[in-house]
């Protein structure tokens, strides 16, 4: 390229598209620092202006063989034949694929937001089919301060292709940072599939089920019981009282009466 020969409006708009701002330079300084971005080789549009989500998506699935997950089928709750994932498997693809993991934060990683989306029963629904020797599953995350997420849903939809040996292949969520498959929920999923026990042959289907979840929950105000705290009196208790470790004599039973004084005396 001949910076040399080009107008101050093209020199400026080459930089700009390398993500170079430039502001009161002379027609020679644009050159030369032209000339010496060429030499750098830098990509265009680094800050990813102009990258669509879209198009992040449909590498991802190109990547891995599949046109779209719209065409996709034959998504079942049966997990009967998934890959044995383990947690070395989910901790290799954290570490390599979210920026807050480190070594450190593996040793307490039950206290990571992702683990206790998995922990909270936050996963709606998982589904897994098989295509060339992937796995790919689905899943549904209940977003956790709001009824609806930023997208007016009920839910975030993640899913994730995996190799026959445990290996993630790629990830992608509809949450503002799962673009990547570096979010929290991702890593939640994982530890759904990490955590999905087989069952026998004589136990039935291996379907996946949402597990049980106590918590609290908001409801109407005429639903609203409010009732105030009952505690036993010291009376009651002293009749409702069984023989425990409060009334243990740790002596034998040939010594449990009381001691007189002499008696006291006769043994000192």
């Amino acid at each position: 390229m001949d910076c040399a020969s080009m107008k101050v409006t093209d020199l400026k708009e080459y930089l700009r598209l390398r993500g170079i701002g430039v502001t009161n330079m002379k027609r020679n300084e644009l050159v030369r620092l032209c000339t010496a971005v060429e030499g750098l080789n830098l990509p265009l549009d680094p800050d990813m202006c102009t990258d669509r989500v879209t198009n992040t998506v449909a590498e991802l699935l190109k990547s891995n063989g599949i046109d779209n997950m719209s065409s996709l089928q034959g998504f079942t709750k049966d997990l009967s034949n998934i890959p044995n994932v383990s947690l070395y498997d989910v901790f290799n693809y954290l570490l390599y694929n979210t920026s807050n993991y480190d070594r450190r934060k593996l040793k307490a990683y039950k206290s990571s937001e992702d683990y206790r989306l998995y922990f909270e029963v936050m996963l709606e629904s998982l589904e897994m089919t098989e295509l060339n020797s992937l796995f790919i599953f689905l899943a549904a995350i209940k977003p956790t301060q709001k009824d609806k997420t930023y997208l007016n849903t009920s839910t975030y939809d993640a899913w994730i292709v995996m190799d026959n040996a445990g290996d993630v292949k790629a990830a992608y969520c509809t949450c503002i940072g799962g673009a990547d498959g570096g979010c929290r929920h991702i890593g939640a999923t994982l530890y759904e599939i990490e955590g999905f026990e087989a069952k026998s042959v004589t136990d039935g289907d291996n379907l996946w089920l949402k597990r049980a979840r106590q918590h609290d929950c908001p409801v109407p105000i005429k639903k609203l019981k409010i009732m105030k705290a009952r505690y036993s009196t010291a009376d009651q208790a002293d009749n409702g009282m069984q023989d425990g470790a409060h009334d243990f004599d740790p002596r034998s039973s040939d010594n449990r009466d009381d001691y007189g004084a002499e008696q006291m005396f006769k043994h000192c």
